[in-house]
């Protein structure tokens, strides 16, 4: 069964953000708590984690726009 990679809050000004790139190739293999993807905001990049063990699929491109809880791929 596939988990959801939500799209979490970074920031209580905002909901909305976007991926500043993916740190996991879409297929690659990821562990539990492995860095998925940085999330771009005013003062830093914010490294989200995988939420299970299992195979990354991107749903949402690196740069584009996307609601907080907003589903941006899956394990």
């Amino acid at each position: 069964m596939a988990i959801a990679v939500i799209f979490p809050k970074v920031s209580l000004e905002t909901d909305t953000g976007s991926i500043g790139r993916w740190l996991k190739d879409d297929g690659a293999e990821v562990a539990q708590g492995d860095a998925l993807f940085e999330i771009d905001n005013d003062k830093a990049a914010v490294e989200v984690e995988a939420p299970a063990s299992g195979f990354v699929a991107h749903a949402r491109a690196a740069g584009e726009e996307v609601q907080v809880g907003e589903i941006v791929g899956h394990i």
